[in-house]
């Protein structure tokens, strides 16, 4: 690993336990959970970065915390009580991992003296009997881990790096000599709640392609079109309407059904208020209108949130049914408007919708409405 890199490394230690950690930032630092763990019983967590000397001494605060270890992936963010400045940190990236991919991490396991430990191997597979803690089989070429008693546990949470790039976090010694890894895009959700950056690789042929018409067309129009263009369906205002969230399967509807789920696990607890909720998911199941749905369902929440009580029990119950509200007056189309000159690959860009399996297979119903027959495109 370059030199650069192992300044952005760590030794972490919190509660009897040792590890690895790197900087994503000038404020964070990412390692393994079960490394930080103890922090929930009052442990500090305190990392020393040994190629800055003592300027590179910082304690830390646990970002992602939970009762149970158990319940999430073996992954913690850490934000330093003081930043590291002027130092090249490590570049998060969720990509596929596919089997036999180079790999390599710098660490400081147990078994090591002195500076630390260089890691290289290879991907060797997706594990799903671990998935809730980690999701990748590493091959670990260098060094050759075979006597059972060479112990890892110190590198638990060393950045393992792709191009220069991190793609995973060492987790656990695996049975045979392999190791366990969080892959960053396992992580993603939990990246996204904390707001932690990451580049995100794992998009498909057809999103890459999307990707690029978006982007020209929105240049298009910023150059030859007044904005925001105005379009009313269904008595409904779309304004900007490009591919942004254009082949998102979730509808109004959906969203709807989904907010009331979210309400009934909140109410699961609460007798009353789980029986007045109930009454929301039997509306979903009648055959009507939107305005019938929208009339209907506003006025079946609103008794909801004039019957129950407004205290502690239903403290975090009535802010979701006024959401329910909210999004029950944000009814939207999805209207895909596509310009250009003679050429300029729109009907190409059909095609390669009309025609992609994914498409086909994994998203619901579109109408297209195009000047020539569908059956024309060739």
């Amino acid at each position: 690993m370059d030199d650069k890199f192992k300044k952005a490394t760590a030794r972490i230690t919190c509660g009897g336990k040792f590890g690895t950690a790197f900087l994503i930032d000038s404020s964070h630092a990412i390692t393994a959970y079960h490394v930080v763990k103890q922090c929930v019983k009052g442990n500090p967590i305190n990392l020393v970065f040994p190629f800055l000397g003592e300027s590179g001494d910082r304690s830390a605060q646990l970002l992602n915390t939970r009762d149970k270890f158990n319940t999430g992936i073996d992954l913690a963010i850490l934000q330093l009580n003081e930043p590291l400045e002027n130092i090249e940190t490590f570049q998060l990236t969720a990509k596929e991992l596919t089997s036999e991919l180079s790999w390599s991490a710098y660490g400081f396991p147990s078994t090591r003296e002195g500076p630390g430990q260089s890691f290289k191997g290879d991907v060797s597979m997706s594990v799903k009997q671990h998935i809730s803690l980690y999701d990748i089989d590493l091959d670990c070429i260098k060094p050759v881990i075979i006597d059972p008693k060479y112990v890892v546990s110190g590198a638990s949470g060393s950045a393992v790096m792709v191009d220069d790039e991190v793609v995973a976090v060492l987790s656990h010694r695996m049975p045979g000599g392999s190791l366990g890894a969080v892959s960053i895009k396992l992580a993603r959700d939990l990246l996204n709640e904390y707001n932690i950056p990451f580049k995100d690789d794992t998009k498909s042929e057809l999103d890459k392609i999307l990707e690029m018409y978006s982007i020209k067309i929105k240049d298009y129009l910023k150059n030859n079109m007044n904005l925001p263009f105005e379009s009313k369906l269904d008595n409904d205002l779309i304004n900007n309407s490009y591919f942004n969230g254009f082949f998102d399967t979730s509808t109004w509807r959906s969203t709807i059904i989904n907010q009331i789920s979210m309400i009934s696990k909140e109410a699961n607890s609460n007798r009353i208020v789980r029986e007045k909720v109930k009454e929301l998911h039997d509306i979903c199941q009648f055959d009507l209108s939107y305005e019938e749905f929208k009339t209907t369902m506003r006025e079946k929440n609103d008794w909801i949130l004039r019957e129950i009580p407004d205290d502690e029990t239903t403290k975090d119950i009535r802010p979701l049914l006024s959401e329910l509200n909210s999004l029950l007056n944000k009814r939207y189309n999805k209207v895909l408007m596509l310009t250009g000159e003679s050429g300029s690959g729109k009907t190409h860009l059909l095609k390669t919708i009309l025609s992609s399996n994914k498409i086909k297979k994994g998203l619901g119903y579109y109408s297209i409405r195009i000047p020539v027959n569908v059956n024309d495109i060739e």
